[in-house]
C-alpha cells in the first residue's frame, strides 16, 4: 500500500513540474539567465547597470598575490525607480571564475570614484570598484541589487 501511494505521489509531482515547464516555454527569458557583455544596460525595473570598463591595474605600495592581478571595474548605473536605491560593493557586486569561485574586492587605492552610496531616485552614479582575481581566465561580474531580486550576469573577461 504504502508503495502505490508513494508512486501516486511521485506521478503527482511529475504531472505538475511538466505544467510549470509548459507555462515557462511561452515566457521570455529570465534577467539571471542572460549574460550581458561590456556596455550593455541591464535593465532590471528600472534600475539600469552597465559595465563601462574592465582593466587590469597595478598599485604602487600594494601587490596582487602570485598569479593573481588587481582587476578594475566601472559601472554606471542610473536609477530611473521612484525610490533611491542603496549601492553597496560589498553587498551588490560579487565576481566569478569561469569554475565557479568568488573572489573577493580588492582594497585599491587608486580608484575612479566609488560604487558605495545612494543613487537617488532619477540620478545616476558612476564608480569604479576593485577586485584580486586569477591572472588568466574568464569572468563574470554578478550584480544583485535587491538580495531576494534576479541577478545580473556580466561578462568582463
Amino acid at each position: 500500500m504504502k508503495r502505490i501511494i508513494s508512486l501516486l505521489l511521485v506521478l503527482l509531482l511529475g504531472l505538475s513540474l511538466a505544467a510549470c515547464s509548459n507555462e515557462e516555454e511561452g515566457k521570455e527569458e529570465s534577467l539571471s539567465d542572460k549574460v550581458f557583455g561590456l556596455n550593455e544596460t541591464a535593465d532590471l525595473d528600472g534600475l539600469k547597470f552597465t559595465v563601462t570598463k574592465a582593466e587590469e591595474r597595478s598599485q604602487e605600495y600594494l601587490e596582487a598575490e602570485e598569479g593573481k592581478v588587481y582587476y578594475v571595474l566601472e559601472i554606471e548605473i542610473q536609477n530611473d525607480r521612484d525610490d533611491d536605491f542603496a549601492s553597496s560593493s560589498l553587498m551588490c557586486y560579487s565576481i566569478f571564475d569561469e569554475d565557479g569561485r568568488e573572489y573577493d574586492t580588492a582594497l585599491f587605492t587608486d580608484l575612479n570614484g566609488d560604487l558605495d552610496g545612494t543613487v537617488v531616485a532619477g540620478g545616476k552614479r558612476v564608480g569604479e570598484i576593485a577586485f584580486e582575481v586569477p591572472s588568466e581566465g574568464a569572468l563574470t561580474l554578478n550584480i544583485t541589487p535587491d538580495l531576494l531580486g534576479d541577478t545580473i550576469k556580466v561578462a568582463v573577461r
